[in-house]
């Protein structure tokens, strides 16, 4: 079973993770429609 450190660290890296990928995401949607 694994600690609870370990578990929130890899929670912590997930969340991360994903809010850097969702925020890239958005930026490239983002980017034609202020060209237009």
């Amino acid at each position: 079973m694994t600690s609870l450190k370990a578990r929130l660290t890899a929670a912590v890296a997930a969340g991360l993770t994903a809010a850097v990928a969702l925020t890239a995401y958005a930026q490239t949607l983002a980017l034609p429609t202020h060209f237009v």
